[in-house]
């Protein structure tokens, strides 16, 4: 059961109500109540998936463990705002604030090694939401062969993590592309008690206190540009880094190398020292547009824009690592190539199993501002004129979409994102961009 009611007031419309610069005044709010059960179809079930052996046999093994409580998740959704007009409707303003909270939020919890398995799905999360938008439209001109107007709109919004299973504050989540250039959203990862195989692969962070999605990784200063800088980063000298290898348990960063910041202090550099590093949520976005109608011509054109938003430049980590045999950007022409060079591109160097350096590690060297503001459309219309009684309207029209983007992205297109998912937001794995159109057309009204 989902239940909603939403309430508004026309008090313009009150008989007592005098207010002669008001031509128009909506107060609402409203309550509502909406599900999710977007989860696995095995998710609640107790069952055994195929396994390989040696690679010459096969067995089945425990994959999941029955949780009959779980249940769909539920948002509960508050908003309230009002709308108006002014001064004979030359001007319109409207504001509308929301308020939700989702509860059983379908997580995956910690469970005891004896199961052979690490996690289950319970509803054990919650997440809140808020926000903010408004918008303005004014009539700067209505004269008799000329009208204009324009407005804009502006939103807010913040979302934050509230509760997560008990036996795990923290998650992190990898994204990555596969053999075959798809994309990998791995599962969920505990912070407490994991060591990567991989530095760097964790780069999402799912926390109580902090929005869902953040990116999550290292935090660098610079390129060492000599040995002698990268003599005196460490607590004890050179900074150390982990190397997997019983003979060799460590090895130190050197000329060239990424200043990675050791958060802790402690003179390594591993996932202890990971941090927020990004956030793709945008601290305002919304619109602008404006109008202008001569006789039967009518020439508009609508802006978007978002600022504060981070980018996880997927593709560049890819093209810039400098850490395999595929090609590069020019930008790798300025990696670090001799003692004392001060750039900002790292030596090239291969990463395999017994060179944990990993200049290319997940850190803000990926992340970017994806502040953008885009011509998303531009239209020109002549309204034919006619006088029949079978024919109300007939425009012809041509219009441009996606005309310029502003922006300091190095990608393609800031306005990026992999899925739909909320932990699949602000990543550019290199998809097609959007592109440019231009479209004729013709409107019949009969």
């Amino acid at each position: 059961l989902f239940p909603s009611v939403q309430l508004g007031w026309l008090m313009s419309s009150e008989k007592w109500f005098n207010v002669p610069a008001v031509n128009y005044l909506k107060l609402f709010a409203g309550y509502e109540e909406s599900g999710n059960d977007n989860v696995d179809y095995y998710a609640a079930r107790t069952y055994f998936a195929n396994a390989g052996f040696l690679q010459i046999s096969t067995g089945l093994k425990l994959a999941n463990i029955e949780d009959p409580k779980i249940q769909r998740e539920t948002t509960h959704l508050f908003n309230a705002g009002f709308q108006t007009a002014l001064f004979n409707n030359r001007l319109s303003l409207g504001v509308d604030y929301y308020w939700s909270r989702t509860t059983n939020l379908l997580t995956r919890k910690a469970v005891s090694d004896i199961t052979g398995l690490k996690y289950m799905w319970a509803n054990d999360g919650a997440l809140r939401n808020w926000g903010i938008e408004g918008n303005m439209n004014v009539v700067l001109l209505n004269l008799r062969d000329w009208k204009w107007q324009a407005g804009f709109g502006i939103g807010h919004y913040q979302n934050k993590v509230t509760k997560l299973p008990a036996t795990s504050d923290n998650f992190i989540t990898t994204y990555a592309l596969d053999a075959n250039g798809q994309k990998d959203l791995a599962s969920a990862k505990t912070i407490q008690g994991y060591t990567s195989s991989v530095y760097g692969q964790n780069n999402i962070l799912t926390a109580v206190g902090q929005a869902a999605g953040v990116f999550y990784g290292y935090q660098t200063a610079g390129v060492f540009a000599s040995d002698a800088d990268a003599s005196q980063a460490g607590k004890y000298g050179y900074l150390r880094y982990p190397t997997g290898l019983v003979s060799q348990p460590y090895r130190n960063f050197q000329a060239g190398d990424v200043h990675f910041v050791d958060q802790n202090g402690d003179g390594w550099i591993n996932e202890a020292d990971m941090v927020k590093i990004g956030d793709p949520n945008p601290d305002i976005y919304g619109n602008f547009y404006t109008s202008l109608t001569w006789k039967g011509f009518t020439l508009a054109a609508d802006f978007k824009y978002s600022l504060g938003n981070d980018v996880f430049n997927y593709q560049r980590s890819q093209l810039e690592g400098a850490n395999g045999i595929y090609n590069q950007t020019t930008a790798v022409v300025n990696r670090w190539k001799y003692d004392g060079q001060v750039t900002d591109m790292p030596r090239a160097m291969a990463s395999d199993n017994d060179e944990w350096v990993n200049n290319e590690r997940f850190s803000d060297r990926w992340i970017e501002d994806g502040s953008y503001l885009k011509l998303k459309k531009v239209r020109l219309t002549y309204k034919v004129p006619v006088n029949l009684s079978w024919l109300q309207a007939i425009s012809v029209w041509g219009e441009a979409t996606n005309v310029f983007t502003v922006s300091k992205y190095t990608g393609n297109d800031p306005e990026t994102t992999v899925g739909n998912g909320v932990l699949q937001q602000g990543i550019d794995a290199g998809f097609l961009n959007q592109t440019r159109n231009y479209n004729l057309g013709v409107t019949i009204n009969l």
